[in-house]
């Protein structure tokens, strides 16, 4: 009953006429929807999580964020699941919601605080230096991610191309006395997170620079003899004399 109500239970003596009284008073019932939490945290990644519902009458739920999915939108009376998924949170901030279970007839509601931790950007590479001989080569990197990266270097003579697993780095013949170096720098344009591949390469001896050999063409153009289509022309040999 919604109504409090109340009776007496009298302890009677009829010989000596001793009557005493004892009032019971009962509270109303008071119906509510009751959750299994109050609160819940939740991680950054999508998910689905589920609550009890403890509900006299039939209830429906709705949220009051766009990433917070209420998959259980109505319910029925007794004890059942409310169940909800979040959508990935990209920013690098806590993002708290709200959802209400409610039954508008009997003016009952019920609230469930959500509260998403902020996104956590991830990124590995490996390896983390490459290093190449005087004729250059190709070399992989795997680069793993939970956001999307850009790919700079500041050196003119790395190139890269980005690949499913990562990139692929090529560096061209380097034929100057000594090692140089350079950086390549994978980071996101959104988050404050990087990762820098080193890159090494060998260069000629001192020897063997000194005793070089150029090619210059009537037009001011160096020929590389390594080429094979030096002017239209395969190259197939040069010998050196005196």
């Amino acid at each position: 009953n919604t109504s409090e109500r109340s009776a007496y239970i009298s302890i009677i003596n009829e010989k000596y006429s001793i009557t005493k009284t004892i009032d019971i008073v009962q509270e109303a019932y008071v119906p509510k929807i009751e959750l299994a939490s109050e609160a819940i945290e939740v991680e950054f990644e999508s998910d689905t999580y589920t609550v009890e519902v403890s509900s006299p009458y039939s209830w429906k739920a709705e949220s009051d964020n766009d990433w917070i999915i209420v998959e259980s939108k109505t319910g029925i009376a007794g004890v059942e699941n409310l169940e909800f998924r979040v959508a990935r949170n990209e920013e690098e901030k806590v993002r708290k919601g709200t959802i209400r279970v409610y039954n508008s007839t009997h003016n009952l509601s019920a609230e469930l605080y959500v509260t998403q931790k902020a996104f956590e950007p991830i990124i590995t590479i490996e390896p983390k230096t490459l290093n190449f001989s005087v004729e250059g080569g190709v070399q992989e990197v795997v680069v793993t991610s939970n956001f999307k990266y850009k790919v700079s270097t500041n050196a003119d003579w790395v190139s890269y191309t980005k690949t499913e697993s990562g990139i692929t780095v090529t560096i061209p013949i380097y034929e100057e006395d000594g090692e140089r170096v350079a950086e390549i720098t994978i980071s996101s344009e959104k988050y404050v997170a990087s990762e820098v591949i080193k890159v090494i390469q060998n260069g000629l001896s001192k020897e063997s620079a000194t005793k070089r050999f150029f090619y210059t063409s009537s037009n001011g153009k160096i020929v590389t003899p390594y080429k094979t289509d030096v002017f239209g022309a395969s190259i197939v040999s040069n010998t050196y004399e005196n």
